[in-house]
């Protein structure tokens, strides 16, 4: 990088793309104490052409590193939401999880929202996918709560974008 003193730069360079950013519109079930994989519908962007609304799935298309996040709310008005996890699955298997713990005496315990933010390396090739699991005090199902389908809410969503090396 050179900084002239004439106050302009050279040597910068790169773009934060490929991207994408995908919400759910449409509820989603899930069973007790099971992983589950969240079916985020709708992409609000997909520059690159990185995400797959079929199959849920980030592919970065190039090698190098990646920021990815995602948050979403889970619901279950029968009983309470004692366990509330997130997991990020890189090519069919777990990398890392998210754990929300409950008590029995939280009385706020039937809707509960979880999120993470991390960066990962990968390969062009290499494909994401982000698996809920909830564990309620009835061992009924949750419900993962759908966006309001505007551009104003997004009650859950997965996204990811290049990281400049």
């Amino acid at each position: 990088v050179t900084i002239n003193n004439n106050g302009t730069q050279t040597g910068f360079g790169g773009t934060n793309t490929p991207s994408f950013f995908a919400f759910n519109d449409n509820s989603q079930n899930a069973s007790n104490d099971t992983a589950t994989k969240l079916a985020f519908r709708t992409e609000v962007w997909d520059v690159g052409g990185v995400y797959d609304h079929g199959t849920y799935k980030f592919t970065p298309g190039f090698t190098g590193k990646s920021n990815i996040s995602c948050g979403f709310w889970s619901y279950d008005a029968q009983s309470k939401i004692y366990r509330h996890d997130v997991m990020l699955y890189k090519n069919g298997s777990q990398l890392t999880s998210f754990e929300n713990r409950f008590t029995s005496s939280d009385t706020t315990a039937i809707r509960k929202w979880i999120d993470f933010n991390m960066n990962v390396s990968h390969d062009d090739n290499d494909y994401f996918e982000v698996y809920g699991l909830f564990a309620t005090t009835d061992s009924g199902s949750a419900d993962i709560i759908s966006s309001s389908g505007n551009t104003t809410q997004y009650f859950n969503y997965f996204t990811a974008f290049k990281i400049i090396e």
